[in-house]
C-alpha cells in the first residue's frame, strides 16, 4: 500500500535456484493490465537520481528485476484524494513488486544500492516526449496538474 491514491504496489512471484531466477511481471489476464503501448528498460547507475517526471496521459507499471530502486512520488493532481501527499518506497529483488504509477503523478528514482539497477516499464501508449513534464531534481514546489 502507498500513501498516494492510484499508486499501487503488488507483490510478484520470483523463483530462484542455483541456475538463476524467473521473475514474473504481468499477464494479459491480470486485473491491472489495461492496454499495451510500449515496454522499455531504464538502467539506473549508482549515485544518480532520475526525475522529476510526470506523464500527462500515460499510466505506467514498473518492476525492478535487477538491483533495488528507491522511488519518490508527489501527488499534485488537484482532483486527487491525496493531493499534496508524498511517498517513497524501495522495490527490487529484496521487495519484488510491480508499482502502478497513474498519469498526473510526479516521480523520481535512484538505485538504492552501489550497483546498476534495472527498471522494466510497461506503459499504456507509445512514448511521446511532448506528453510528459520534466522538472529539475532540486524542485521544492511542484505545479498542480489537472
Amino acid at each position: 500500500m502507498t500513501k498516494i491514491d492510484g499508486v499501487k504496489l503488488t507483490p510478484l512471484s520470483m523463483f530462484e535456484d542455483e541456475r538463476g531466477a524467473v521473475l514474473h511481471f504481468i499477464k494479459k489476464s491480470s486485473s491491472v493490465f489495461n492496454e499495451f503501448g510500449e515496454v522499455y528498460f531504464s538502467k539506473v547507475n549508482p549515485g544518480y537520481e532520475k526525475g522529476w517526471k510526470l506523464h500527462r496521459k500515460i499510466s505506467q507499471r514498473v518492476v525492478v528485476p535487477m538491483g533495488e530502486v528507491k522511488f519518490k512520488i508527489v501527488d499534485m493532481r488537484a482532483s486527487s484524494l491525496t493531493y499534496g501527499a508524498t511517498d517513497e518506497f524501495v522495490i527490487g529483488q529484496s521487495n519484488y513488486a510491480m508499482c502502478e504509477i497513474p498519469a498526473g503523478v510526479y516521480y523520481s528514482f535512484k538505485s538504492n544500492i552501489e550497483e546498476v539497477s534495472l527498471i522494466a516499464n510497461l506503459i499504456d501508449s507509445e512514448h511521446d516526449p511532448k506528453e510528459s513534464i520534466v522538472l529539475p531534481l532540486e524542485t521544492e514546489s511542484f505545479p498542480d496538474f489537472s
